[in-house]
């Protein structure tokens, strides 16, 4: 494609080229090159590509590793935040070792390895780490470490708290419509957004107390816009009609680390009279 300026809006400009490949030239180890000559300057610049069959020996079963952040409710609700180490695709738990290590010094204990088979005979792992709301929020770097008898060279991921901006949620508890009123259950929806990260949760009570999490519905965050980097999302509940008439105080609480107090929460409950 033609040059074109950088979207930053600088002197400098930008170019993309493509090819197309056979699988079979790929997976040979064929290496591919892409020349690019730059009149002005006069300078010539080759890029090489091809697949790296050395990484397919280190791991040939494809083992997979992953590494889950600890939930926003753990985090500031429970204030007990876990990692998860996954390591998914296993041909056996035959010389099986995880292992948790952290950036500063100190002792780490995980809960029991947890192993699971999978409907194609695989085995899954989880280990799981118990760590501190502080550490997390200090911005320690935790690490995962795993080797089995088919992986020449043993696996790490790390994890770190994000850095970027944080930018707090805003909250809306919109009350049953009333054409919906003609029914025996009625919905409640709660809008969140213009939030960043998309690390979020929403809890529901009525009159304060938890409402089992089986009885609504939330949407993951998804864009406020195609050009917006902070998120929306959607909770819905359906209540009784009996109860919304009866008075029943209802409650949308969310939870997220732009929120003064890590959390907070909108009411909704039928005006008397009304």
């Amino acid at each position: 494609m033609a040059p074109r300026p950088e979207e930053d809006g600088g002197a400098t400009y930008w170019a993309t080229s493509r090819t197309n490949v056979t699988r079979e030239e790929w997976l040979e180890g064929r290496s591919f090159s892409c020349r690019v000559k730059h009149p002005p300057s006069g300078s010539v610049t080759v890029g090489h590509a091809r697949f790296c069959t050395g990484l397919e020996k280190l791991n040939p079963k494809h083992i997979a590793l992953h590494v889950l952040p600890p939930t926003v409710g753990d985090l500031y609700v429970t204030r007990q935040p876990k990692l998860h180490c996954v390591v998914t695709n296993l041909p056996s738990d035959q010389d099986l070792q995880l292992s948790w290590t952290k950036a500063t010094p100190g002792v780490l204990t995980p809960d029991m390895l947890d192993l699971r088979e999978e409907v194609n005979g695989t085995l899954t792992a989880t280990s799981t780490l118990r760590i501190s709301t502080d550490d997390w929020e200090a911005g320690e770097r935790f690490t995962c470490r795993v080797s089995h008898r088919d992986l020449l060279e043993p696996l790490n991921r790390s994890i770190v708290r994000g850095s970027g901006k944080v930018t707090a949620p805003l909250i809306f508890l919109l009350p049953p419509h009333p054409e919906e009123l003609h029914h025996p259950t009625l919905t409640l929806t709660c809008l969140i957004h213009r939030f960043h990260p998309d690390n979020l949760e929403v809890r529901w009570l009525k009159n304060h107390q938890d409402i089992p999490v089986d009885t609504y519905v939330t949407t993951p965050p998804l864009r406020d816009g195609t050009q917006e980097v902070t998120f929306f999302s959607y909770s819905k509940l359906r209540v009784l009609k009996s109860s919304w008439l009866a008075g029943d105080v209802y409650s949308c609480l969310v939870v997220h680390e732009g929120l003064t107090m890590k959390m907070a929460q909108r009411q909704a409950q039928k005006n008397p009279g009304k």
